[in-house]
């Protein structure tokens, strides 16, 4: 009975299980022996060693990746196959996510890098905003876009030429030249192309040779691609040469070998990690891309071919367009459209000349959008508008003087009566309104009150020359 009672459950015990030990034991007590030892007192087992620290193998792990990254014969490419070498005699398995993340941190030491601005750190400043004033950004990422065959490629290559010169302008812009280099890289020609590209704009000696303006160049032989490969080589150029400007022509081009859809954003990923590369090194990138046949309606954005995961990788944004108005001979002319993170001032009109080879200035679109307004203004002129026109701009080249309303209206009417002379009237203040004349002063005529003088402007003498 007393039996059954000792091995009824303690509800005290783990799992609520028997008070007495499991079969084949005897406990001290009942052997009438002292209590048990604690387990620190119990004896250890001979020739068992003490386990590893964890602490001290991954600064094994991040020291071994240290002298990876620092050994300069070894390709970027090759880094995690020789750490997993070096890290063989060790214990602890190390995952190959773990492998890139200790490659990864013995780089940033390598080059410096910061993990985070803090407080009370000096914050960096782009203090040259452009390189070429309100189109290129420089330390940024451009993308400049176009239909096919516009000249995309010329007129990048034309503006680089006269920067790495040292030029203060270039098609009327200015130009903010600094130590910059170029790296191009150009899967979408071949090395024959951009050889005749690169001559035309001296970088390329007549005796054929690269100029020492360009530290490396990719054409389509060299099967470039956006891959981590191709990115580990441009990383070398930028670390070895920088800070660079990198001109991809096209990003069509690069991702092609990748199998990515245009359309889709995954599109966009090689060109984020282009960004990141260059943006490290302080350096410019300029992509040249396609645009869609829809123009994108003045929205330079739209305008962009593909995912628009693309054209919100890039800081500033450059649309192309072809200048619908009137072209003069043998010359092409360009509106250069730009959206992004700096401040614009007016849309650049710009043209290619076949005939000097040279990209001239044409002013600003707008301007020129309000000189196509006074063309059609002028051409909607009535009779008796262009007679007044006309008696201002030969008073102008013939006396160099300017003309009242009474005497436009004597020189029209001879005798004008109080209507003729409201007419006159209303004739100069049309001109007035649209630009073709000009106030210049008064004159008092006897007792009479002043009376305004007025003389054509500029562009109505040029014009009202040419078309009579």
């Amino acid at each position: 009975m007393d039996s059954h009672k000792a091995q009824i459950p303690r509800r005290d015990l783990p799992d609520e299980g028997s008070a007495l030990a499991s079969g084949g034991t005897k406990t001290e007590a009942a052997e009438g022996g002292s209590s048990p030892r604690p387990d620190s007192m119990a004896p250890r087992t001979k020739g068992k060693a003490a386990a590893p620290s964890h602490l001290s193998t991954i600064s094994f792990a991040l020291k071994a990746a240290e002298e990876v990254v620092n050994d300069l014969e070894l390709d970027e490419l090759d880094w995690p196959v020789v750490l997993k070498a070096k890290l063989s005699t060790c214990s602890t398995p190390f995952s190959d996510s773990d492998l890139r993340r200790y490659l990864r941190a013995g780089k940033l030491q390598r080059d410096g890098r910061k993990d985070f601005v803090r407080s009370g750190i000096t914050v960096t400043i782009r203090e040259d905003e452009w390189l070429w004033r309100g189109v290129i950004m420089r330390h940024a990422t451009n993308m400049i876009f176009a239909l096919p065959k516009c000249g995309k490629t010329r007129l990048i290559l034309a503006m680089l030429g006269e920067f790495v010169k040292g030029r203060g302008e270039f098609a009327g812009v200015p130009l903010h030249p600094g130590k910059e280099k170029i790296l191009l890289l150009g899967p979408d020609q071949s090395e024959t192309s951009w050889g005749g590209y690169l001559q035309k704009v001296d970088l390329v000696s007549q005796d054929k040779v690269l100029s020492e303006n360009v530290v490396a160049m990719t054409t389509a032989e060299t099967n470039f691609c956006l891959d981590d490969y191709w990115l580990s080589r441009v990383e070398k150029e930028l670390r070895d040469h920088g800070p660079l400007i990198v001109l991809l022509d096209s990003y069509a081009a690069s991702i092609r070998a990748l199998g990515l859809d245009e359309n889709r954003s995954e599109a966009a990923l090689p060109l984020m990690k282009l960004h990141n590369l260059v943006q490290a090194y302080g350096s410019t990138l300029i992509v040249i891309h396609h645009a869609n046949k829809g123009g994108g309606d003045g929205n330079a954005s739209k305008a962009s071919r593909g995912s628009t995961a693309i054209t919100a990788t890039v800081d500033n944004l450059i649309s192309m367009q072809e200048w619908k108005g009137d072209q003069e001979e043998g010359i092409k002319k360009y509106e250069l459209h730009v959206e992004g993170r700096a401040e614009t001032s007016g849309t650049p009109l710009i043209g290619f000349s076949k005939h000097s080879n040279e990209w001239r200035s044409f002013g600003s679109v707008s301007d020129a959008k309000a000189e196509l307004r006074k063309d059609d203004s002028y051409d909607r002129l009535t009779p008796s508008q262009l007679q007044v026109l006309s008696l201002l701009v030969q008073a102008t080249a013939d006396r160099n003087e300017p003309m009242t309303t009474k005497e436009l209206a004597t020189e029209i009417y001879e005798t004008p009566n109080k209507i003729q002379l409201v007419t006159a009237a209303k004739h100069v203040k049309r001109l007035k309104e649209l630009g073709f004349i000009e106030q210049v002063g008064s004159v008092s005529k006897g007792s009479q009150n002043k009376e305004n003088q007025f003389r054509p402007t500029g562009w109505a003498v040029a014009k009202h020359s040419i078309h009579f």
